[in-house]
């Protein structure tokens, strides 16, 4: 199989080109070839194209090897330059040596020509390498950095956003539909929204490997987001998608999975632009060792492969250079944080694939993804455990769903329910609340969650709850400063989560002992 290998030659004698190629192709070459005798020419096809090796003759009758060595130094292209020249006095091969060629060797003895191409070949070869590994670790230590100090911030923030959102939520239980006030109140809200998908991304940046991974079909979640992914574009950007039909799957976090779906199509979004088309494939894939572009680091192996494509504007070489850096953007300020590529760089390392990005001004672009793919995956729907709802004796006591994503502080919660004599049913997120309540069959009494959940609002699954479980009393547990008389006033019971848990017992016993003095002896459907 031959090696093909990109040749620019500075040369004015045809015969002398050709005896070159006829000697690459002994060697096993399959060389693609330029033959120039000026130096404009020798620019032009500098900046027309990627070359892997550069032959100079010394003397030409409108151009010389020095002034193309000067060129190409000025270029900052890190390629084999070698002097192949008939006639060149020793000064001159030194000359051209100290001025940065890589080799000089003499027309007419093949015997050293393929050996001193293939050994600068492989220098190149190891320095692009070196190159790679220190940029990487480089980007590493960075995205690490950046890591520990995004959770940090994300922990305080979070806080602070519960306490906004409360208190806006508490305004607008209060504030006439269209009253003064009203709209500035809603701005707040927006405000707090955004601020809290930042947060977010964030908590997403510094997540550690220990996620739950386990085999997800990525067209399932392309599908399952489109309605979203549509409420981003909006009117102005077209979405399409090519999926798999037997696409394999691969092991992640179902929500990292999400969230790179998300932060590509949003990408693509604002370099899309105006009447601007978004396509989304998917396709199982297997790459070899000569497949596997040289700036990726994965393993030849079985993968599943997507990409975002767009039709946009697309994004200069210098920009695609540093678009997976923490905090780069190439945006207009406000458009984006410069954490969302990040991420995305962050979710396909840590599930052990690698990103590429294509691109051309004018051209659009295109980021690919390599997932390793998982083999003869037992497909298993995705259950929710949840304790049965046994009877049980205390007075006042009954089923709780119990919805906080701060780990520490729902364990703590659900063992002092539970001590109370509550059934409790755990869910960290929205979703997993939602699952739960489609999946229990038998009543849940209260609906305990916080006001902001990390990927809906209590307010909303609250709303959403009440709508097939009549008669489901909720108790909102709030970071904010002395919320209850405001929300109280406004027909919702809050509880100061971060007061005394037996506080938020009793609250609780109370509240389901207004609700039904007998509820331990409820039995039967939830319907």
């Amino acid at each position: 199989m031959s090696i093909p290998l990109r040749v620019l030659m500075v040369e004015d004698s045809p015969d002398d080109a050709l005896i070159l190629l006829r000697e690459l192709g002994r060697a096993g070459y399959d060389a693609l070839y330029e033959r120039v005798e000026t130096g404009d020419a020798f620019q032009a096809a500098l900046n027309r194209q990627k070359w892997d090796l550069v032959v100079a003759d010394w003397h030409l009758p409108g151009f010389s090897g020095p002034a193309a060595l000067l060129m190409w130094k000025q270029a900052g292209l890190d390629i084999p330059f070698l002097i192949l020249s008939g006639v060149v006095s020793e000064a001159e091969a030194v000359a051209a040596m100290k001025a940065g060629a890589h080799d000089y060797i003499r027309k007419g003895n093949p015997a050293r020509l393929i050996p001193a191409i293939e050994r600068e070949l492989r220098e190149a070869e190891m320095r692009r390498r070196n190159r790679q590994l220190e940029e990487s670790a480089r980007q590493s230590e960075t995205i690490d950095m950046i890591g520990r100090f995004a959770a940090h911030v994300a922990a305080e923030f979070k806080e602070t956003l519960v306490r906004i959102s409360g208190s806006a939520a508490a305004l607008m239980a209060i504030l006439a539909d269209h009253g003064p006030g009203r709209k500035e109140v809603e701005n707040i809200q927006e405000a707090a929204h955004h601020a809290s998908l930042l947060t977010l991304q964030l908590a997403a940046l510094s997540q550690s490997r220990g996620s739950r991974c386990t085999a997800v079909d990525v067209n399932a979640v392309i599908s399952a987001s489109s309605d979203t992914l549509r409420r981003i574009l909006g009117k102005a950007v077209r979405l399409s998608t090519s999926l798999e039909p037997s696409l394999g799957k691969v092991m992640a976090d179902r929500s990292q999975i999400e969230q790179l779906v998300l932060n590509l199509v949003a990408n693509a979004r604002e370099t899309a632009g105006q009447n601007g088309k978004i396509l989304i494939e998917t396709a199982n894939t297997e790459l070899d060792e000569n497949y596997i572009p040289q700036s990726m680091e994965i393993k030849p192996g079985k993968y599943v492969a997507l990409w975002v494509r767009d039709s946009g504007r697309g994004i200069e070489r210098r920009a695609r250079a540093r678009i997976f850096e923490p905090f780069y953007t190439g945006l207009p300020r406000g458009r984006d944080t410069g954490l969302s590529m990040t991420l995305v760089y962050n979710i396909v390392r840590q599930n052990g694939g690698d990103i590429r990005v294509e691109s051309e001004p004018g051209k659009g672009t295109a980021f690919t993804v390599y997932l390793p793919r998982v083999e003869e995956v037992e497909a298993r729907a995705e259950a929710v455990e949840a304790p049965a709802a046994a009877p049980v004796a205390a007075a006042g006591a009954g089923t709780v769903l119990l919805v906080e994503d701060d780990e520490a502080s729902r364990g703590a919660v659900r063992d002092a329910l539970a001590g109370a004599g509550h059934a409790v049913l755990e869910a960290r997120d929205g979703r997993t609340a939602r699952l739960i309540d489609r999946n229990f069959a038998a009543p849940i009494h209260l609906l305990l969650t916080t006001v902001m959940l990390s990927d809906m609002s209590g307010s909303d699954l609250a709303g959403e709850m009440a709508q097939t479980r009549p008669g489901l009393k909720v108790l909102f547990s709030c970071a904010c400063t002395d919320p209850s008389e405001a929300l109280i006033r406004s027909g919702r019971l809050v509880v100061d989560k971060h007061g005394p848990v037996q506080e938020l017992v009793e609250k609780v016993r109370l509240i389901l002992s207004e609700q039904n003095p007998a509820v331990t002896a409820e039995t039967g459907d939830r319907r």
